[in-house]
């Protein structure tokens, strides 16, 4: 699908010339860029015979109709490529936009595999956080009651740019039975430093909770040493965080639980 677009944006560049005049806005080039990527997947997408489902059919016919769709013309869009080629920095900001969308249709899709898988959510924050600049000090600390033994994962996509300040910058996670705990006192603790790449990097955290009594699992996914005599920039990216149980394991636990009532 990718190489498919690709091929096509350097075709429309080299034929567009270098003219600058009707160039489609940052934000519209988004939505643009956006419905082309839904579009080629959707021609490239197998039928359950594993052939194609509209083989005669030229994807870029429908780009055509989804540039008039916007109010602009295959040429415009082209001339506009092409000029913000030659402007990096905004392409690349226009095509994070694009990547942004698509991945939260991918989290959404997810979600819904994920109920078809009958894994429990319990992750009781928002799912997607930007921390950028030197103002914010938010650490995105969490405490997510339970009462069911299982394996929780708790798994999310941080990037983390290499401008970031951050001193000694890291996720931890445990458990207590006192909500009241702080972070360093945690029970069965884990540590991981994040990664100052830039890079979208998946992490993930096991907890085993071995019976059905009350308990807590707690941390901060961004634990990092602050300066009090100076501020920090930041730029965090985090998305995709879940905490989930096999539904399965739910269920063994409450049967467990209303055996033990019986007797």
């Amino acid at each position: 699908m990718l190489r498919s677009i690709s091929l096509l944006l350097i075709s429309l560049a080299i034929l567009s010339g270098c003219g600058n005049t009707d160039i489609i806005p940052e934000k519209d080039m988004v939505k643009i860029l956006y419905k082309m990527h839904l579009i080629d997947g959707t021609i490239s997408m197998p039928n359950s015979s594993g052939t194609m489902d509209l083989p005669s059919i030229d994807s870029t016919d429908f780009y055509s109709k989804m540039y008039e769709s916007y109010g602009f013309s295959a040429k415009q869009f082209s001339n506009s490529y092409y000029f913000y080629l030659g402007r990096p920095d905004i392409l690349d900001g226009i095509y994070n936009k694009v990547i942004t969308k698509l991945e939260v249709d991918n989290q959404r899709y997810e979600d819904s595999l994920a109920k078809e898988a009958k894994l429990v959510q319990y992750w009781n924050l928002s799912s997607l956080w930007k921390i950028r600049g030197e103002t914010s000090t938010e650490k995105i600390e969490f405490s997510v009651p339970i009462s069911k033994k299982g394996i929780y994962t708790l798994k999310m996509v941080a990037t983390i740019g290499k401008d970031d300040q951050s001193a000694n910058l890291k996720s931890i996670i445990g458990t207590t039975t006192n909500n009241g705990t702080t972070i360093e006192a945690l029970d069965n603790k884990q540590e991981v430093l994040l990664k100052k790449n830039g890079l979208a990097e998946t992490y993930n955290f096991t907890i085993t909770v071995p019976d059905n009594k009350p308990l807590f699992i707690k941390g901060r996914l961004l634990n990092y040493t602050a300066d009090s005599a100076k501020k920090s920039n930041r730029n965090v990216f985090i998305r995709k965080i879940t905490l989930s149980v096999p539904a399965d394991a739910i269920k063994d636990a409450t049967k467990e639980v209303k055996v033990k009532v019986r007797k």
